[in-house]
Protein backbone atom coordinates (compact mmCIF):
# COMPACT_ATOMS: atom_id res chain seq x y z
CA UNK A 1 0.00 0.00 0.00
CA UNK A 2 1.78 3.52 -0.65
CA UNK A 3 2.54 5.01 2.08
CA UNK A 4 4.30 8.40 2.28
CA UNK A 5 5.87 9.93 5.35
CA UNK A 6 4.83 13.27 6.16
CA UNK A 7 6.87 15.89 8.24
CA UNK A 8 5.27 19.39 10.00
CA UNK A 9 7.74 20.77 12.46
CA UNK A 10 9.43 18.22 13.71
CA UNK A 11 6.41 16.06 13.86
CA UNK A 12 5.17 12.89 11.69
CA UNK A 13 2.29 10.98 10.07
CA UNK A 14 1.56 8.25 7.57
CA UNK A 15 -0.49 9.29 4.82
CA UNK A 16 -1.91 6.91 2.30
CA UNK A 17 -3.20 7.41 -1.03
CA UNK A 18 -4.97 4.19 -1.11
CA UNK A 19 -7.53 6.01 0.87
CA UNK A 20 -6.02 9.66 0.78
CA UNK A 21 -6.40 9.88 4.50
CA UNK A 22 -3.68 9.37 7.69
CA UNK A 23 -2.72 5.81 9.48
CA UNK A 24 -2.79 8.47 12.59
CA UNK A 25 -4.90 10.94 14.64
CA UNK A 26 -1.79 12.27 16.31
CA UNK A 27 1.87 12.76 14.96
CA UNK A 28 4.63 10.59 15.83
CA UNK A 29 8.07 11.16 16.93
CA UNK A 30 11.05 10.23 14.51
CA UNK A 31 11.33 7.62 17.14
CA UNK A 32 8.27 6.65 17.42
CA UNK A 33 8.56 6.60 13.23
CA UNK A 34 11.52 4.28 12.88
CA UNK A 35 10.16 1.72 15.41
CA UNK A 36 6.72 1.83 12.94
CA UNK A 37 9.32 1.31 10.13
CA UNK A 38 10.60 -1.30 11.21
CA UNK A 39 7.94 -3.36 12.55
CA UNK A 40 6.08 -2.90 9.42
CA UNK A 41 8.52 -3.13 6.80
CA UNK A 42 11.66 -4.76 8.55
CA UNK A 43 15.11 -4.31 7.30
CA UNK A 44 14.21 -3.13 3.84
CA UNK A 45 12.13 -0.47 5.17
CA UNK A 46 14.57 0.34 7.35
CA UNK A 47 17.18 0.57 4.95
CA UNK A 48 14.71 2.70 2.53
CA UNK A 49 13.96 5.54 5.58
CA UNK A 50 16.95 7.63 4.97
CA UNK A 51 16.39 8.67 1.76
CA UNK A 52 12.58 9.08 2.37
CA UNK A 53 12.84 11.11 5.46
CA UNK A 54 15.15 13.75 3.60
CA UNK A 55 12.75 14.16 1.08
CA UNK A 56 9.91 14.54 3.72
CA UNK A 57 12.22 17.14 5.57
CA UNK A 58 13.05 18.99 2.51
CA UNK A 59 9.40 19.64 1.34
CA UNK A 60 6.95 18.03 4.08
CA UNK A 61 6.37 14.60 2.10
CA UNK A 62 8.46 11.37 1.06
CA UNK A 63 6.30 11.37 -1.81
CA UNK A 64 8.18 11.75 -4.80
CA UNK A 65 5.48 12.86 -6.92
CA UNK A 66 4.37 15.76 -5.23
CA UNK A 67 6.12 18.81 -4.55
CA UNK A 68 5.11 19.94 -0.87
CA UNK A 69 3.01 18.42 1.59
CA UNK A 70 0.01 21.12 0.55
CA UNK A 71 0.20 19.66 -2.79
CA UNK A 72 0.31 15.99 -1.34
CA UNK A 73 -2.58 16.50 0.66
CA UNK A 74 -4.85 18.76 -2.07
CA UNK A 75 -7.35 15.70 -2.55
CA UNK A 76 -6.84 13.95 1.04
CA UNK A 77 -10.33 12.54 2.20
CA UNK A 78 -9.62 12.81 5.57
CA UNK A 79 -12.47 14.40 7.36
CA UNK A 80 -15.80 13.00 8.39
CA UNK A 81 -17.60 10.45 5.76
CA UNK A 82 -13.93 10.52 3.60
CA UNK A 83 -14.89 14.04 3.22
CA UNK A 84 -11.91 16.57 1.73
CA UNK A 85 -10.70 19.20 4.70
CA UNK A 86 -8.56 22.19 4.22
CA UNK A 87 -4.77 21.84 4.44
CA UNK A 88 -4.88 24.13 7.77
CA UNK A 89 -7.13 21.53 9.33
CA UNK A 90 -4.68 18.32 8.51
CA UNK A 91 -1.93 20.25 10.36
CA UNK A 92 -3.86 21.29 12.89
CA UNK A 93 -5.52 17.61 13.19
CA UNK A 94 -3.20 15.27 12.28
CA UNK A 95 0.04 16.95 13.51
CA UNK A 96 -0.98 17.94 16.95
Amino acid sequence: MPAHICHHNGKYNIYTSVSDGFYWESALTLEQLQEWIKDDQGEQGLDKLPDRLKRAHEKGTSSMLDDSLEDMLCCNRAGENEEHIAYEECLKRFFK
